[in-house]
């Protein structure tokens, strides 16, 4: 006797138009990418850590509030954008306003001028990084999305 599965070649079909649509303009998932994107990265600035660590401490501090986030304008001017291209996925995090500069002086750690008209080294401070929780949670936005 032998054994056959029978798919409905109907409503394969629709699976897999489905699957296609999603692939082709998967809005939702880019969306929420960037929601988990942004919210984790502001979620270092709370914990005060980088990919490798808790940051450098100020060596002379000249107040209460947190690393980074005196005016809270670093953190909250940070947005992004993903979008889908031909080649692939582009994605861009920046910070908006005059915080922009900052923000990447100390997310790549640099000299910079002083008043003084030397160098001041400004510590590597990382923010812009994605934890292992944050690409976990994406993983399963694109896998349910699917």
């Amino acid at each position: 006797m032998e054994s056959k599965v029978e798919i409905d070649a109907e409503e394969f079909r629709q699976y897999i138009d489905a699957i296609k649509k999603k692939l082709i303009n998967p809005r939702y998932e880019l969306n929420k990418t960037k929601r988990i994107m942004l919210a984790d990265i502001r979620d270092h600035f709370n914990k005060e850590t980088g990919p490798v660590g808790k940051w450098t401490r100020r060596k002379d501090p000249r107040g209460t509030w947190p690393i980074l986030n005196k005016s809270g304008d670093l953190k909250e001017g940070l947005d992004g954008e993903i979008v889908l291209r031909s080649d692939g996925i582009k994605i861009k995090i920046y910070i908006n306003g005059p915080a922009n500069k900052y923000g990447f002086v100390h997310n790549n750690g640099m000299r910079i001028p002083n008043r003084g008209g030397g160098l001041t080294k400004m510590p590597k401070r990382q923010f812009a990084w994605l934890s292992s929780r944050a690409k976990e949670e994406i993983t399963q936005v694109w896998l349910k999305g699917l």
